[in-house]
């Protein structure tokens, strides 16, 4: 979840910044708002990506991993997971802090839009409604309701129509829903500095778009520019769309642009699309457990020294892999894998070598055996009854080098096996004929 989460954030800085760096000054706010509204939702999707490698890639390779674990340290004392309340995992902590900030400013934003539906009262006609509110000082937009304050009010009627067909487009394009997206979108991505900044740049474009819908010809725009002046005042907080919900001279400077590019080309839309196949890119292949590649080519000798054969004759009951440990009660790294047989039962050699090391490890893997393949290949086997051979004895593969057992962190009768390539845990079913 914490990658996720910061894969989310590395979208956003992307994309907005893309956004601020060549689009935001186009007269194009169809397309701008398009595609200040489509970052989110890249945001949340693009994270979830995974593509496959190729089949001709990953037919003659092995995957490694370097992320194992060891059950417990073998401090002669196992210590139950219920009494590890000051063992705090940081990834949880950080999640649970990331929750919590995520609730504050849901609350937040939750009290804005009541705020405006409270002060607003919306009524319970139909759709498309015209409001007069002499109580309000200014007027606005709240999804399909228009809401004529005091500043419509106090004006001539040319001005009037100005501003009426200003909060008409507001409402005809569904701009309080685009509020509602981005605000559920920065609730989301609170930490992050430029959720706020989008939700800036919708209701910037918001306005560009309904001034240009009030004003659509170039002898509108000097008593437009007058009606703006006449009607300046602070930016509102509420989550509404309004005539006052950008700075004034950015508007007339956007307002007049859209005058002067008519035969601007819109060709900086272009560069999303490699921007985006980057994206992709980036989060389809990006690094996950697999650390190392290695040819099985390069590794298998024509002799039986690879470790490719079964140690005992049973199925697979436990892969290799994150799982629950059953003893711990905790999600760990399972390196391994385990064959579900009777005590006593054989043990071969996967592969022929050299006994390297035996070992005893009373509280994780019990009587532990590895065998040395060369060619940097180590097998091992755990949970073991007896053990027939000494260190620096050579067996062949197929002999049987041990008896299975239920020593060591084991609930029942069992053989752990695994296999390592230079030091990293390979996946034992990959390799077992």
């Amino acid at each position: 979840m914490i990658r996720y989460l910061i894969l989310l954030h590395l979208c956003l800085l992307v994309l907005y910044g893309l956004y601020r760096w060549c689009l935001h000054r186009l007269p194009y706010f169809r397309l701008n708002r398009l595609y200040l509204l489509l970052i989110p939702l890249l945001c949340g999707v693009l994270p979830l990506i995974r593509l496959p490698l190729p089949p001709a890639l990953s037919a003659g390779f092995v995957v490694l991993s370097q992320d194992y674990w060891e059950p417990l340290p073998d401090t002669g004392q196992i210590v139950p997971a219920e009494n590890s309340s000051f063992d705090v995992d940081l990834a949880a902590g950080l999640l649970y802090v990331y929750v919590a900030g995520m609730l504050v400013q849901l609350i937040r934003s939750g009290r804005s839009w009541l705020k405006a539906s409270r002060a607003l009262c919306l009524p319970s006609g139909r759709r498309g409604h015209i409001h007069r509110r002499p109580d309000l000082s200014f007027s606005c937009t709240f999804f399909s309701h228009i809401y004529l304050g005091k500043d419509y009010l106090g004006l001539d009627p040319g001005d009037r129509h100005f501003l009426l067909r200003h909060e008409v487009t507001h409402a005809r394009s569904g701009h309080t829903w685009d509020l509602l997206w981005l605000t559920f979108f920065q609730v989301l991505a609170w930490c992050n500095p430029l959720s706020r900044h989008l939700l800036q740049a919708i209701r910037a474009v918001h306005e560009f778009q309904a001034d240009q819908a009030a004003a659509p010809a170039p002898r509108d725009f000097p008593a437009y520019a007058r009606l703006l002046l006449k009607l300046r005042q602070n930016a509102h907080t509420l989550p509404v769309a309004a005539f006052h919900s950008h700075p004034l001279t950015e508007r007339m400077i956007m307002l007049k642009q859209t005058f002067t590019s008519r035969r601007m080309r819109p060709l900086a839309y272009l560069l999303t699309l490699p921007v985006l196949l980057m994206l992709v890119i980036i989060m389809a292949f990006r690094a996950t457990d697999v650390v190392e590649q290695v040819p099985l080519a390069a590794t298998i000798s024509a002799d039986n020294h690879f470790p490719d054969l079964k140690p005992v004759a049973a199925d697979i009951t436990s892969g290799f892999g994150m799982r629950m440990h059953p003893e711990i009660k905790e999600k760990r790294m399972h390196k391994g894998v385990d064959f579900q047989v009777a005590s006593g039962t054989a043990v071969k050699a996967a592969g022929s070598g050299t006994v390297s090391d035996i070992q005893h490890h009373p509280h994780t893997y019990g009587e532990l055996l590895i065998i040395d393949h060369g060619n940097g290949y180590l097998s091992r086997y755990a949970h073991l009854s007896e053990i027939k051979y000494k260190i620096g004895e050579t067996v062949q593969q197929g002999e049987v080098v041990a008896l299975s057992g239920n020593t060591g962190m084991s609930s029942v009768p069992h053989l752990h096996f695994e296999i390592l390539y230079q030091g990293n845990f390979i996946d034992p079913e990959t390799l077992l004929k």
